[in-house]
This record gives structure tokens, C-alpha cells and sequence, in this order.
């Protein structure tokens, strides 16, 4: 629509164009973006990030000794967070994007 546009997105050169990825294959985004994931994360929430994973804590069921499995755990920050609770007995994160797994297991 707008090819004769100049790029001035220099940093997004790299990144695979929008249209190639599918439902099924998005996280294949999440790969291309992972060293970048934390930053934009903080930038664009302004910050509230950390806030809303502590906030996360009171919606834990009561008890003790509970098992926790993060879906789509990206860079670990909500498991990392969630498992200082002393409710929190174990703890697994998944993905499918390797990358961001990656970040997360650094981060342990």
C-alpha cells in the first residue's frame, strides 16, 4: 500500500512481515522479538508491568503447598514473581517460542 515509503523502522528491518505469520505460527514473533521482549514490556506499560505480577498474588486460591503451571510463559517474569509466594510449593513454565524460554531460564 504505502511501498514508496523509505523504512524508518531500521530496528524492525529483521523481523519477518506480519502477513507471513499465522494463528498457529505467532509464536515464531515472539522468537524474533525475545531479546527485546523485557524492555518493550516496561516501556510500553509504563513501568506497571511489575506491579500488575505482584497484584497477581491475591488471585491465588487459598491453601498451601499449591503447584503452579504458567502457559505461555514467555521470559518467565510471572512464574519468577508469583513463585516467592510461600503458597507456591512448585513451579513450570511453557512456551513455544524457544527464545523467550531462553530469557527465562537465565533469569532462575
Amino acid at each position: 500500500m504505502l511501498d514508496w515509503l523509505p523504512n524508518r523502522r531500521p530496528f524492525m528491518n529483521n523481523l519477518t512481515p506480519q502477513s507471513a505469520y499465522t494463528p498457529a505460527k505467532s509464536w515464531q514473533m515472539f522468537d524474533q522479538i525475545s531479546a527485546r521482549y523485557d524492555l518493550l514490556n516496561r516501556l510500553l506499560s509504563l513501568g506497571l508491568d511489575k506491579n500488575w505480577r505482584t497484584e497477581l498474588k491475591y488471585y491465588l486460591p487459598g491453601g498451601s503447598n499449591l503447584k503452579l503451571l504458567d502457559l505461555a510463559t514467555g521470559t518467565g517474569d510471572v512464574l519468577l514473581t508469583l513463585i516467592k509466594s510461600p503458597a507456591i510449593a512448585t513451579g513450570q513454565g511453557i512456551d513455544l517460542s524457544q527464545n523467550m524460554l531462553k530469557i527465562a531460564q537465565r533469569k532462575i
